[in-house]
């Protein structure tokens, strides 16, 4: 009840008409991706965290279809007053937006996957199938082969294209990699829901690696999470060193020039997969990465293991392999798992086809 008073308190409220608009972004939290896709003069938003409440809609819809469904009717009253030809979200994992079309149908529906998931969309997506709900979505754009299957078993795809489109920020980002690369490994810290204990251990063994083989350590921080401060905080600072970016291009650059990149939970670190940097992750098999597509305890850059000698045998075989050998390995893993698709030209081509 306090939380929903705080938000309520900090709402925004708007009184002027919303502009008419080609493009209507849903959800705040979507603009990051959005203005890497459209030009900001072409788009309006609609708020759908209680950021902000547009009066002038309220009324609008209370004259038109009462206070029943008020909250359904709000979004259907502000696309009707914007007009788009486009209604577009990053925040790929609410059903919510699955069911727009069956509120507003004059427009063209993407969902464009913003990171990698876990089952909550999938499950809230299949009790709903139960309930004879039909989710759609005129595109999604998917991070790869993986998630087109998942989504194909919860979305009506007679109604849906589900394309590998791969992740936007990361497509938008163009670094020319170099074989040169600096003698230091990056670790990435891991979502909030891997246990510290594991991150803990990982961390040992690398600053175990770098000391022997005269490599430096860095620690690549979330920017949304704090929770993870005092894990490197644990360690000395002559052992690890603590980095957080704000650039996405100074980040990306960083991380070409790692001899490897090392992670147990992170979309970033599959996106450096995707770049054909060379990556080795803790925690591949256990995420559910496709309903069909199951991967073994250990592969050519992942492994599950917290014995030295092992984890040191892996990172030193990624290490050994050629360019070609990584390459290879690289594109494989990074079509099934999350794409790279050089400043989304799949993403612009269809949102242009849509325009005009």
């Amino acid at each position: 009840m306090i939380s929903l008073l705080k938000k309520f308190i900090k709402i925004k409220i708007k009184f002027i008409k919303p502009r008419n608009a080609e493009v209507l972004i849903y959800d705040r939290q979507s603009l990051p991706n959005a203005e890497l896709l459209f030009n900001k003069s072409t788009f309006e938003i609609l708020d759908t965290r209680y950021e902000s409440l547009n009066i002038y809609v309220l009324i609008k819809t209370i004259l038109k279809y009462g206070i029943t469904n008020i909250k359904k009717n709000y979004k259907r009253t502000f696309f009707e007053l914007v007009s788009p030809k486009i209604i577009y979200t990053s925040i790929d994992n609410t059903p919510a937006f699955f069911l727009l079309k069956q509120i507003y149908n004059k427009v063209q529906y993407i969902a464009d996957q913003g990171s990698m998931r876990d089952n909550a969309f999938y499950n809230s997506s299949l009790e709903l199938l139960k309930k004879k709900i039909i989710l759609e979505c005129d595109y999604i754009f998917a991070l790869g082969e993986n998630d087109v299957e998942r989504f194909k078993k919860v979305i009506n795809i007679k109604k849906s294209n589900i394309l590998i489109a791969g992740q936007t920020k990361n497509n938008s980002i163009n670094i020319k990699t170099t074989t040169k690369k600096i003698k230091y490994i990056t670790y990435i810290s891991s979502k909030f829901d891997i246990r510290g204990d594991m991150e803990y251990k990982i961390l040992k063994n690398l600053i175990k690696f770098c000391k022997e083989n005269s490599f430096k350590l860095y620690y690549l921080d979330r920017q949304d999470d704090r929770s993870k401060k005092t894990l490197y905080e644990k360690f000395e600072k002559k052992d690890i060193a603590h980095i957080k970016f704000l650039d996405l291009k100074e980040k990306y650059t960083f991380l070409s020039k790692s001899k490897i990149i090392v992670f147990a939970h992170s979309t970033l670190g599959y996106e450096c997969l995707s770049r054909n940097l060379k990556c080795m992750s803790l925690n591949h098999q256990e995420y559910f990465h496709g309903l069909k597509r199951k991967y073994k305890n250990e592969g050519p850059f992942w492994i599950k293991t917290n014995n030295y000698i092992n984890f040191k045998n892996k990172i030193n075989k990624i290490l050994n392999y050629s360019d070609k050998q990584w390459k290879r390995i690289s594109n494989k893993f990074s079509s099934e798992i999350l794409y790279y698709d050089n400043n989304n030209v799949l993403k612009k081509k269809v949102i242009k086809k849509i325009l005009s």
